[in-house]
């Protein structure tokens, strides 16, 4: 709701924080919440105990592929920002995901034709879509998760 970093505030603002999203959305959403993302990315071994008991699964932004020593509080996820959208890049973080069995998280705030610094345009998003789409199944993070989890089991 206030976009609390988790390193600068206490774990109990964090859940209240955290409350105040679900009731604004919940309404709207028209499910319960199973995943967070890490406001800032920032991650602390406090906050992934804490919010790793309330969430399916959260994130940061460390990059990188989730494979079967996945941690389901601190997901590897890989940035989608158009000042820095490497296609070459992405392709080998997909063909890295296929070949080890692993499995990819992507993230942007913002699609449109003049995104932000932290988004990307309709075009670069079809993109990694399409490329995606060619090698691999695009899931929900929930439903991957739920995957990831029977895997291991």
């Amino acid at each position: 709701m206030s976009h609390l970093d988790s390193q600068r505030t206490t774990a109990g603002a964090l859940l209240a924080d955290i409350d105040a999203n679900a009731s604004a959305l919940g309404p709207a959403w028209g499910t319960p919440l199973v995943s967070f993302a890490y406001p800032f990315g920032r991650v602390t071994p406090r906050s992934a105990r804490v919010l790793g008991e309330r969430f399916m699964t959260c994130r940061g932004n460390r990059p990188g592929l989730n494979g079967r020593e996945t941690d389901a509080a601190n997901l590897r996820a890989n940035v989608l920002y158009g000042g820095r959208f490497d296609t070459n890049a992405i392709g080998r973080l997909i063909e890295a995901a296929v070949s080890t069995n692993s499995w990819l998280v992507f993230y942007t705030h913002d699609i449109q034709d003049n995104p932000s610094p932290y988004g990307c345009t309709p075009g670069q998003f079809k993109q990694v879509v399409a490329m995606s789409a060619r090698r691999t199944r695009i899931l929900p993070v929930k439903e991957a998760a739920k995957l990831a989890a029977q895997a291991t089991a």
